[in-house]
């Protein structure tokens, strides 16, 4: 998988979790530092770590299903 095809997905949901971190988390929730991208034969993982408050951390894990022959946008365009 190319860096350019992450930094794509990255791009795509991103946005999204942050719109909905307050409702989750509350309103002082933040994600925190670059995400962890594992990308897998059928899927790819991804690991956001959200600062909650001063003293709590949680992490949002987003796994996006995918054929090993089809790209990772056409896989997020399938599930739109």
């Amino acid at each position: 998988m190319e860096s350019n095809e992450i930094q794509a997905l990255l791009d795509e949901i991103t946005p999204q979790l942050k719109t909905s971190l307050k409702g989750w988390y509350g309103a002082g929730a933040v994600l925190m530092d670059s995400p962890e991208v594992k990308p897998r034969n059928w899927s790819v993982f991804v690991r956001y770590n959200v600062q909650v408050d001063q003293d709590k951390r949680k992490a949002i894990l987003v796994k996006i299903r995918r054929r090993p022959d089809e790209s990772l946008m056409t896989s997020i365009r399938d599930v739109k």
